[in-house]
């Protein structure tokens, strides 16, 4: 499993947050769906904060 850079983590982070499916979001950064899945897990339960900024600058 490769390690994710900072921008690719924020662009899940925005990817979740705007509603894109595990399976989306995991063909975009070639990853595994269960990381993806324990990232909106994550994000559920507040420890996977995104903050307005961050989503705003698309």
């Amino acid at each position: 499993m490769r390690n994710l850079n900072g921008a690719e983590v924020l662009s899940i982070k925005r990817l979740i947050v705007k509603g894109d499916s595990d399976s989306e979001i995991a063909e975009r950064h070639s990853i595994d769906q269960q990381r993806v899945h324990y990232f909106r897990k994550l994000h559920q339960e507040g420890k996977f904060e995104v903050n307005e900024k961050e989503v705003s600058n698309d």
